[in-house]
């Protein structure tokens, strides 16, 4: 399948879900929700996006460090900032990446660094991945009477987040495993491959990472809970720990544009699964995604202030 086809098949994917998801909502009803937002928690909102953001190029910039990739933390942030606007063009919610592994390989100190920096950045996610299953996973088991209703489901979710639980035992145990598997000689030339991904030379490189990614999901949380508290629900924080979870482990599968449309549908499905009404997730994401897109329009300014100074250099 060419670019094009994939681009125009992720457009149809987002474009049919919202059809259908408007389709079997009340639209009155959403736009009246929407309508009577209190305004003053959409702030706190974009406040704890903009934390987000900030949080997260500093877990990439120690990562780079262990890398020895060279680049301040405020170019870190900036290219976070410009990766997060690029996210709302490309598929999945880490589109945004190609764009600052670029950008960061550029750089004259990261020249012939191009898969250190690919891989430093697939670890900043992988280790983000992880802790959002270990949150899913507490939760899933906290409500998984709930989920008994869809056993199919229940064990797809079992599947993916055990995969992840997997990844973090891999992690931690890698330099035993490595050690002791590597004295197999077949064995050795792919253990000498995945080091490379599991590099990090030091331990508080890897507490930092996992601590920032703790609090970031955190951040996420608070974020949908301050958006259902604006549409006048107060939602318990753990039903909102699971279901977004969940909806951002799936929004790993490419399927449309910044997931738009598969994060909504989910949310319906899961968050009906606690019997709340359709209408009122629907409206709840939608004015959430909105303020994050908002937000995300300040990764725009750094990239055409760069774009400009490149055309006035050259």
């Amino acid at each position: 399948m060419s670019h094009k086809a994939k681009t125009l098949f992720k457009i149809i994917i987002a474009a049919t879900l919202l059809t259908i998801l408007f389709y079997i909502s009340d639209v009155n009803e959403v736009v009246n929700h929407l309508a009577n937002v209190k305004l003053v928690y959409l702030p706190i909102i974009l406040l704890l996006w903009l934390f987000g953001v900030l949080i997260s190029a500093l877990k990439w910039y120690v990562i780079l460090l262990d890398y020895r990739i060279g680049g301040s933390f405020l170019y870190c942030f900036k290219l976070y900032l410009i990766g997060s606007f690029f996210n709302n063009f490309l598929p999945t919610t880490i589109g945004g990446d190609s764009y600052k592994v670029v950008a960061l390989s550029r750089k004259e100190e990261n020249k012939g660094k191009l898969k250190e920096i690919i891989l430093a950045t697939f670890l900043e996610r992988i280790i983000g991945f992880i802790v959002l299953a270990v949150f899913a996973a507490i939760f899933l088991g906290y409500y998984y009477r709930v989920f008994l209703v869809n056993i199919k489901l229940l064990n797809y979710l079992i599947i993916i987040i055990g995969l992840f639980i997997i990844m973090l035992i891999l992690f931690i145990l890698r330099n035993k495993i490595i050690s002791n598997l590597s004295r197999v000689p077949k064995l050795k030339n792919i253990l000498e491959k995945f080091t490379v991904i599991f590099r990090l030379t030091k331990k508080k490189t890897i507490i930092i990472a996992f601590l920032i990614s703790i609090i970031f999901t955190l951040q996420a949380f608070f974020s949908l809970y301050f958006a259902f508290y604006a549409n006048h629900q107060k939602i318990p924080l753990s039903i909102i720990a699971l279901n977004n979870s969940i909806s951002r482990l799936v929004g790993i599968i490419p399927i449309s544009f910044n997931n738009i449309g598969v994060t909504e549908s989910l949310a319906i499905y899961l968050y009906g699964l606690f019997d709340y009404q359709t209408e009122i997730v629907f409206s709840t994401h939608l004015l959430h995604r909105f303020i994050l897109i908002i937000g995300s329009l300040m990764g725009l300014i750094p990239y055409l202030y760069d774009k400009k100074t490149k055309e006035v250099n050259s």
